[in-house]
């Protein structure tokens, strides 16, 4: 990726800058934000995501964005200030244009892994779709140190960057099951097996090898306790799953009686001013004793 922004910023991110360099700004490229847990995720997500926003400059502010280019009063690009002198002094020159995502965040202190909590997706007859993986913006783990950066209100890249890249983009295992459950996708769905469903259903055919991808994760030697703890967590998933159905059934029937209330008090407040005048005027004809 030679005369790239990201060329540059792989260069001086090691390097120890200067305290007003701009480079104290950037947190990372997308695609070394975190790692996944298999090369098919791993091809996927970035063919999903393409080259430009994997290799997007995630900043910490929308005024570091900015900083990052400046222009002539002729509107041009002025090579010999921001990021461009950066990479001049690196003896290369940025010639593309380059995506950049700000985050308006700081860094506080250490906290874990934080994945959303979004709603299981479920087909009209509210059961959840087969071979339903999990939603991509928490399928990345993010590197250790990218943990600490929070927004001033506690939110993460996981919160901002991640989800403003993937929304709720679901994860199947085939493109079978993927398409098996257009009912209930949302912001689009990828299969481990290459299938691509975008936004208002636009179906992407063919096979992609994309040349950036996510890096993957170090392997896990699968002990009797890991293998334990995988299973109660698939049972606590199935109970989840089994209470948000009682849920949406309370609430389905909520609506119903709400509804029979409504039209029930209308119809009081009808009687009401129906029989207003005529009370009143029973009232008036009553003789005093």
């Amino acid at each position: 990726m030679e005369n790239s922004a990201a060329a540059v910023i792989c260069s001086l991110l090691p390097n120890q800058m200067p305290q007003k360099s701009i480079m104290n700004d950037i947190i990372n490229l997308v695609a070394l934000l975190g790692t996944v847990q298999s090369p098919e995720l791993s091809r996927i997500l970035a063919e999903y995501l393409g080259e430009d926003k994997m290799l997007s400059v995630v900043c910490r502010t929308f005024d570091a964005a900015s900083a990052l280019e400046r222009y002539t009063q002729s509107g041009e690009v002025d090579s010999t200030l921001a990021l461009h002198a950066e990479a001049a002094t690196l003896g290369k020159v940025i010639c593309r244009r380059f995506l950049v995502l700000p985050y308006n965040g700081r860094c506080q202190g250490h906290d874990p892994q934080r994945k959303l909590t979004l709603p299981y997706p479920t087909l009209p007859n509210g059961s959840m779709p087969a071979g339903f993986l999990g939603y991509a913006v928490n399928m990345i783990e993010l590197d250790d140190h990218h943990l600490q950066t929070r927004t001033s209100t506690g939110h993460g890249l996981r919160e901002t960057v991640l989800f403003s890249l993937f929304r709720k983009l679901q994860v199947y295992e085939t493109r079978e099951h993927m398409m098996a459950a257009r009912a209930c996708i949302e912001d689009g769905a990828v299969s481990l097996d290459g299938g691509i469903v975008r936004e208002r259903g636009l179906i992407s055919l063919g096979y992609g090898n994309p040349s950036i991808c996510f890096p993957l994760e170090s392997p896990v030697l699968a002990t009797p306790e890991t293998r334990k703890m995988i299973a109660k967590i698939g049972e606590l998933r199935d109970k989840l799953t089994g209470l948000e159905d009682d849920i949406r059934n309370v609430i389905e029937l909520h609506d119903k009686h709400l509804k029979k209330f409504r039209r029930r008090q209308r119809r009081y407040g009808k009687i009401m001013d129906d029989s207003g005048p005529m009370i009143e005027n029973q009232l008036l004809n009553i003789n005093p004793v």
